[in-house]
């Protein structure tokens, strides 16, 4: 009978140390994986606050109407109105954050009989690389630069039948800055300048308008909807003011052009 009490102990307190060495087992395993998921978080976070992403590249591209009227430095443009053109892009965006851009805008307004009315044309075509990051919580910043071929022509506001202008191609250099208000709305600034090097043109005179300089400048302000798409992907709608500034354009090389209005684009970023 001893022996088998002895027996019977022997075995509650093996059951005894074996649960105790699944309990100790079972913390052990429960923290790491803690310790793991915190680990994990924090790189995470570190990734978002430094700009570093896990995204898959892939293409851009988007549409944009801008409706805009002429403004002058002199005289004005007097019998405007606002005038709906194009703006398009097309890109490739990199893992990291490397990537390039292609943009094409052409606004034109025709003199449409009125003495008032001149018409105004201006076309850029630009070549980018661009580069984007995070700059810390909700903000997100893309820098570009890269080339731009320039065209702006207007009729002279005495003689409509007179025109003159500008073409040539500089340096561009841009920024856009977003911030998200809720998950799904933010605000954009984005502003674009640049410096055109080439030849004028004025059928009113025979003089020689070659080597001459320009600059445009561009400024947008607005805000945005945006939704992911396709898992890497995301598709967005803006609105917001334009304004453009082409320096020593007009009828006079110390005159400017300027246009301004509202604007709507829609397209997909990464």
């Amino acid at each position: 009978m001893r022996a088998v009490l002895t027996f019977v102990a022997t075995l509650a307190v093996a059951n005894v140390a074996l649960a105790q060495t699944d309990s100790d087992s079972f913390e052990y395993a429960a923290t790491n994986s803690y310790s793991a998921l915190e680990q994990r978080v924090s790189a995470l976070e570190q990734q978002k606050n430094t700009g570093e992403s896990s995204k898959r590249g892939g293409a851009t591209v988007g549409a944009e109407v801008v409706f805009l009227r002429p403004f002058g430095t002199d005289n004005g443009m007097r019998g405007h109105d606002y005038q709906a053109a194009p703006r398009v892009w097309l890109g490739w965006q990199g893992e990291r954050d490397l990537g390039m851009r292609v943009r094409w805008f052409e606004y034109h307004q025709s003199n449409l009989g009125s003495p008032d009315v001149v018409d105004v044309e201006a076309m850029h075509f630009d070549l980018e690389l661009t580069s984007e990051f995070n700059l810390g919580g909700h903000w997100n910043a893309l820098l570009s630069g890269g080339t731009r071929y320039a065209e702006v022509t207007h009729a002279d506001e005495d003689d409509d039948e007179e025109t003159m202008g500008k073409q040539g191609t500089g340096p561009v250099l841009g920024f856009e800055l977003s911030r998200d208000v809720t998950s799904n709305v933010g605000l954009f600034v984005l502003g674009r300048t640049s410096i055109q090097f080439g030849n004028g043109s004025d059928t009113g005179d025979d003089e020689s308008h070659d080597y001459e300089t320009f600059a445009v400048t561009e400024i947008q302000i607005g805000t945005e909807w945006n939704r992911p798409i396709l898992g890497t992907a995301l598709t967005f709608v803006r609105a917001g003011v334009e304004s453009q500034f082409y320096h020593h354009v007009a009828d006079a090389d110390d005159e400017s052009l300027g246009l301004f209005g509202a604007n709507l684009s829609f397209g997909i970023q990464r």
